[in-house]
């Protein structure tokens, strides 16, 4: 399947589930005031005298990924599929098999983000990243990546992520 196909599959799925779920909760949150009693909310979103330890938890998580990604043989199998398939496949490296573990690894980082939301904030919301959707397609875009393709320069996401990052602040002062 092509990149495009995929990236408008996966958009028109992300919008089909959304819609079902504001349909299921009624476009209402649901609070869990008794949650910071739990022993998740103790392992994942207490705070060390005013340290939040969730960023211990988001820095470990950079942390391994960069040693997966640098240091390891699956980033360098994720760096040559990214770069050309086919000739991944020719040197003998399953490129179905490293997208669906980058994907996994990308899930496996969606979900610790949705957790550390819900314990943050201790109420979950319908409507919780909807706002993030189009800053994250335009930091793909603008960082010089095709939707198909596996990670981007350091530079060119960084700089893009920010740009995108920075423009509704300064739009909202712009008035």
């Amino acid at each position: 399947m092509p990149a495009s196909l995929s990236l408008v599959a996966t958009l028109g799925l992300n919008f089909l589930l959304r819609g079902l779920i504001n349909i299921g909760s009624q476009g209402v949150g649901i609070p869990f005031p008794t949650i910071m009693e739990t022993a998740l909310f103790q392992i994942f979103a207490r705070k060390i005298d005013k340290f939040p330890i969730q960023m211990i938890w988001g820095i470990a998580f950079v942390a391994m990924g960069w040693l997966i990604f640098n240091a390891h043989k699956f980033g360098a199998h994720v760096r040559f599929v990214g770069d050309n398939p086919d000739s991944a496949q020719e040197m003998g490296i399953s490129v179905k098999r490293v997208k669906v573990m980058a994907y996994v690894f990308v899930g496996f980082g969606a979900g610790l983000a949705g957790v550390l939301s819900v314990l943050i904030n201790r109420n979950w919301f319908p409507s919780t990243g909807d706002g993030l959707l189009l800053p994250t397609l335009a930091a793909v875009f603008v960082g010089a990546r095709r939707p198909g393709e596996a990670l981007p320069q350091s530079s060119a996401a960084l700089s893009a992520s920010s740009s995108s990052a920075s423009l509704k602040p300064g739009l909202s002062r712009q008035g």
